[in-house]
């Protein structure tokens, strides 16, 4: 593989996660035929290459390329468990640019933190143990362990007194 493929394949990789996050509730058939479409992936006989599409969207999912993304299921058990990883998630992000990429960096005083770190651990617990048979389990936990990471960390600037 060369430098010009290499940076075709990212370049590709950031239209394709552009697209996703455009609108986070698009089903996977739409978000192929648009990355189809951006990505000029067509046929011989002119149609689009949506299945192939989407095959190489799981699998990019599944080597944590991209995001895992809301599919509507159309039962709102799925639904109501993706509402709740989504909101842990939002708030997770949010704190994690506030320590890390905000004004304030590191310092970590203000009760709005701490409610958005807490809020977040709820939003998770609530998909692990309520929606325990969702799929949304692996990454509600992966998000869990990343909070506790989180927070181990703040402790240690903490102590370092930043």
């Amino acid at each position: 593989m060369n430098i010009f493929q290499v940076i075709q394949m990212k370049e590709q990789l950031k239209c394709v996660r552009e697209i996703i996050a455009e609108d986070p509730e698009r089903t996977r058939v739409e978000i192929s035929r648009r990355v189809c479409r951006a990505l000029d992936w067509y046929k011989p006989d002119g149609g689009l290459q949506e299945m192939s599409c989407r095959v190489a969207l799981l699998r990019m999912e599944m080597n944590m390329l991209i995001e895992k993304y809301y599919i509507p299921s159309g039962t709102s058990f799925e639904n109501n468990a993706h509402k709740h990883y989504y909101n842990g998630c939002v708030l997770l992000d949010n704190a994690i640019k506030e320590v890390f990429f905000g004004d304030l960096l590191i310092r970590v005083r203000d009760s709005t933190f701490y409610n958005k770190i807490d809020i977040s651990y709820e939003e998770f617990m609530v998909v692990i143990t309520w929606y325990n048979r969702s799929n949304w389990i692996p990454e509600a936990l992966l998000k869990v362990y990343l909070l506790e990471v989180f927070t181990k960390v703040i402790q240690l600037f903490r102590k370092m007194r930043y």
